[in-house]
C-alpha cells in the first residue's frame, strides 16, 4: 500500500484522470472544521497495489 499526502488534490485528480486511470473510491470529508480528503486507483490499473492520494486537515 501506497499513501501520498499531496498539497493540490483536484491538481492530482485531474492528473489521474488525464492518464485514465480508474478512481474506485472518492472521499471528501468537512468534519468539525477539518477538511479531508482521498481517493483509491484500482489495483489492476497500478500493478495490484493499492495507491491512494490524500489531503489532510486544515
Amino acid at each position: 500500500m501506497v499513501i501520498v499526502d499531496v498539497e493540490d488534490f483536484e491538481h492530482e485528480k485531474q492528473r489521474i484522470k488525464n492518464e485514465n486511470l480508474k478512481i474506485i473510491w472518492h472521499e471528501n470529508r468537512n468534519i468539525d472544521g477539518i477538511h479531508a480528503q482521498a481517493l483509491h486507483l484500482h489495483p489492476k490499473q497500478i500493478g495490484g497495489g493499492n495507491f491512494i492520494f490524500r489531503l489532510n486537515g486544515t
